[in-house]
């Protein structure tokens, strides 16, 4: 194809360096939105595509050992998965379903309706909850009037929360309930970069219980989905985009160092040189903090600065009869501090309405931030303990009859106090770099909807920068 006007004579040239959802994002966007006009390469180091999106199908069933869903109100996620004419095969979460529960003391507590990052809309739906002591309700009683903050820069989301409904809160639901997206020490996670909406809350209202109550109601009639996934998994998704992009993937190809040059930049890979005019770097920030490092050594450092929690999923398939779930139960979350190790339970076929009789397939979750013991033990060792547990949670009164173990290192990235500025001060650092773009789970968003955003994003930014006919880098 001929280049568009305006552009140069020669195809821009762009590394994607990481093969996970926003790189390939990433690389899309730049070839659709490019109009054929931009030149893309995508190394990954390991020999699959997808990074923590896998599906495993074997056993008649998506099982994932990673993330499950799509939150349909960031559009960036089933909006590509129209995009790739996948859209007939997405389903919302089973009509049946009626929640999880909360294990603490040995008592499994269905999870109170209506929170929001564990802030309810009356002090009534947690006073009713044997999940909060005497103590526990007293301070969440005077959350309703609580006395004024000193507000101003960035706190961690348990200490705003403990504030205003009480450490118990915190603790026991709140905590809990954020574990699944975060994976993080509540008492570090940034409330600012994770929900900023309770610090909006609390200035407007003083009061985040009374800012939870002035949310308007879901309108009358069939609520719209919150979750949707493809019937055959999320890596669905992943082998969509890879059939679109071959061969323009190149599998087992760890890139070793970039080395800018001029205007440009050198790939350095065991292969050899290649020589592009763009880089985006889709790894996690530990990775791009090594890659960046010869290029602009502010923002390696900076991105040294991002910590992670590894994570690890046991997958367990049981026949029926093997194991009894709780009816309409989606499965159990499990606070710090209790007797158990893990961190959650979910029960696959009736959070999602797969109609798969012959198969009932659950997934034990294991790893906190600053806690690698779980991921650190061998497959065998951390299925039993899964079994073990998963026990304490429902009847298990057969085996399973297959067990997958799924490891993320270096897993979730956490989002701690001061999140967005260390991310405004890394994009400070790249300002002088615009053809040097990061992207990925640990700048915008944990979720697979924010990393496809933000991949689409830095695609945008290299576009513009292409279409300008400007190099608008700096001169090594």
């Amino acid at each position: 194809m001929l280049p568009r006007p305006g552009w140069a004579a020669t195809l821009p040239r762009v590394a994607v360096v990481g093969a996970g959802i926003s790189g390939l994002a990433a690389a899309h966007y730049l070839r659709t939105l490019g109009g054929g006009a931009v030149e893309v390469t995508v190394y990954e180091k390991s020999p699959r595509a997808g990074g923590a999106i896998v599906t495993d199908l074997s056993q008649g069933i998506p099982l994932e050992g990673g993330p499950d869903s799509l939150l349909v109100r960031k559009t960036a996620g089933v909006g590509l998965v129209r995009e790739l004419g996948l859209g007939d095969n997405l389903m919302a979460t089973h009509p049946g379903a009626r929640g999880a529960d909360i294990f603490h003391e040995g008592v499994l507590y269905p999870i109170p309706p209506g929170l929001i990052a564990g802030v309810p809309s009356s002090p009534a739906a947690l006073l009713d909850s044997g999940l909060l002591g005497p103590q526990g309700k007293r301070d969440l009683m005077r959350g309703r009037r609580p006395r004024p903050r000193r507000a101003g820069g960035d706190v961690s989301l348990g200490e705003l929360l403990a504030y205003h409904l009480g450490p118990e809160v915190v603790d026991r639901i709140a905590a809990p309930l954020l574990s699944g997206i975060y994976a993080g020490d509540i008492w570090q996670l940034s409330a600012r970069a994770t929900y900023p909406q309770l610090l909006e809350w609390e200035q407007r209202y003083r009061s985040l219980i009374a800012g939870r109550a002035a949310m308007p109601p879901p309108p009358p009639g069939p609520r719209a989905p919150i979750f949707m996934t493809p019937r055959q998994g999320l890596e669905s998704v992943v082998q969509a985009l890879v059939g679109a992009l071959s061969p323009q993937i190149r599998l087992n190809t760890p890139v070793d160092a970039l080395v800018p040059q001029g205007t440009e930049f050198q790939v350095h890979t065991r292969s050899g040189v290649d020589v592009v005019d763009a880089v985006v770097l889709a790894v996690p920030a530990t990775e791009a903090a090594r890659l960046s490092a010869e290029v602009e050594p502010a923002a390696a450092a900076l991105l040294g600065t991002i910590p992670y929690a590894p994570l690890a999923v046991v997958g367990l398939v049981f026949d029926p009869g093997d194991i009894e779930l709780p009816v309409g139960k989606t499965g159990a979350l499990v606070p710090k501090g209790e007797e158990l190790f893990l961190t959650a339970a979910t029960y696959v076929t009736q959070k999602w309405p797969y109609g798969e009789e012959g198969a009932v397939p659950v997934r034990v979750f294991y790893g906190r931030s600053g806690d690698d013991r779980a991921v650190a033990m061998s497959d065998e060792d951390l299925a039993a303990l899964s079994l073990t547990e998963l026990a304490r949670l429902t009847p298990v009164p057969g085996s399973p009859r297959y067990v997958r173990v799924f490891r993320h290192r270096p897993g979730m990235p956490q989002y701690t106090v001061g999140h967005e500025e260390r991310v405004q001060a890394l994009e400070k650092c790249l300002g002088g770099w615009p053809r040097l773009r990061v992207c990925g789970s640990a700048f915008h968003g944990v979720g697979v909807p924010d990393c496809i955003k933000d991949g689409r994003a830095q695609a945008e930014a290299l576009i513009g920068q292409f279409a300008g006919g400007s190099p608008g880098i700096k001169q090594a």
